[in-house]
């Protein structure tokens, strides 16, 4: 319980700053290329962070990997609202904070219990948590400037390390401070060894989950990050991305637990889901309808809840390092295929740009069912195995 605990706070700070770097860079009298400049370096430090965390998180201290996220999330946070210091701020929230995430993971991994069943619990968790900090921020920027807001999520960053404290029984400020220290001098010599372990694995199985969630990214790059652009283009309201975003948040938070249940199945109810969701999505563009959108929202929540379970069980219950590669390919693709779709929808218009992220998104479905169909026959060579054994 204490893993899914100490991600709360990252969780609804993690909302409030998401959307933080574009949005201060413009307001510091940058223009499309200073936001394209930043949004590039927030995904590479997204697309690295699960690639190194991930495999660090097998030799590390946990707890040293949560506490050096907080503390360099307040230290970023701080830095941003300064022009001169934005660029370097930006990397290290994208980059940094998600250490949070992997030491969880990788301690909430050594639990006792179902791993799919356990990955729901803090899936459906953090994911209120999330909700909860996109309403509360977007009530915040209405009253504060946004320099002003990164600050109050600094001052909420350094107010978490009492309640991290509180849930390791690590008790005492300067305790965090000197495990923080010492899990940044963990990460550097790893970092400067030779044991990070290989990128790609041999498995077939793996392999084929590399290639879905790249297949399913295309889409989404195509799609999901264009949202905030659509909303503004055809509803004037770019504010409503936040009640959007919040409408999706709470539908996949309350389907999480249900999704980890699944397991391997649990995608192909989530296939079923974002294709019903796509088409509420081109039928608000069409008739021009925001009761489609919040719709489209909704389904498309209930649908991520069962795909992200999928990807999780699946690459964790390999390995750390396939999890962080999978989640490094799926950033890789978004980031790449949103500026794709940025001229898709410049010379087709938003419903054929988003026509072609749908056909895409169709297509994974055979991907998953070769996927299926190795895992079948990898559990009866298993099976065949351990009779052979039992013979003797």
């Amino acid at each position: 319980m204490e893993e899914i605990l100490s991600m709360l706070p990252y969780k609804f700070i993690f909302a409030g700053y998401n959307y933080l770097p574009a949005l201060l860079i413009l307001s510091f009298g940058g223009d499309s290329v200073s936001v394209g400049i930043i949004n590039s370096i927030y995904y590479f430090g997204l697309f690295l962070a699960p690639l190194l965390w991930s495999r660090f998180s097998k030799k590390a201290n946990h707890k040293s990997m949560i506490t050096l996220g907080y503390a360099t999330m307040a230290i970023g946070l701080i830095m941003i609202s300064h022009s001169s210091l934005i660029y370097l701020a930006t990397f290290i929230l994208a980059f940094f904070p998600q250490s949070i995430y992997f030491g969880a993971l990788s301690e909430l991994k050594k639990k006792k219990g179902s791993l799919s069943e356990k990955l729901g619990r803090l899936e459906q968790t953090s994911g209120l948590a999330w909700a909860f900090g996109l309403i509360v921020s977007f009530f915040m920027v209405q009253f504060f400037s946004l320099s002003e807001f990164s600050l109050i999520l600094a001052l909420l960053s350094i107010l978490s390390f009492p309640f991290i404290s509180f849930i390791f029984h690590d008790f005492g400020f300067l305790k965090m401070a000197s495990r923080s220290i010492h899990g940044l001098r963990e990460f550097q010599t790893w970092l400067f060894s030779k044991s990070h372990g290989a990128l790609i694995s041999n498995i077939k199985e793996v392999k084929l989950i590399y290639l879905l969630i790249c297949v399913y990214s295309i889409s989404s790059g195509i799609i999901i990050l264009q949202l905030p652009t659509l909303i503004t283009n055809i509803f004037g309201a770019g504010s409503l991305v936040y009640i959007c975003s919040f409408v999706g948040s709470i539908a996949s938070a309350s389907l999480f637990k249900v999704a980890g249940r699944l397991k391997y199945s649990s995608y192909k109810i989530g296939y079923v889901l974002k294709m019903l969701g796509f088409g509420l999505l081109l039928s608000s563009i069409y008739f021009e309808s925001l009761i489609l959108l919040l719709l489209f929202y909704l389904v498309n929540g209930f649908s991520w809840s069962f795909i992200m379970m999928f990807f999780e069980y699946a690459s964790l219950k390999v390995g750390e390092e396939v999890f962080g590669t999978a989640i490094a390919l799926r950033l890789l693709a978004i980031a790449i295929f949103s500026v794709i779709s940025g001229y898709l929808i410049k010379f087709l218009g938003f419903f054929n740009a988003f026509l072609i992220g749908v056909v895409i998104m169709a297509s994974t479905i055979l991907i998953y069912k070769k996927f299926e169909k190795n895992q079948q026959s990898f559990g009866v060579q298993i099976i065949e195995k351990s009779r052979v054994k039992t013979q003797f």
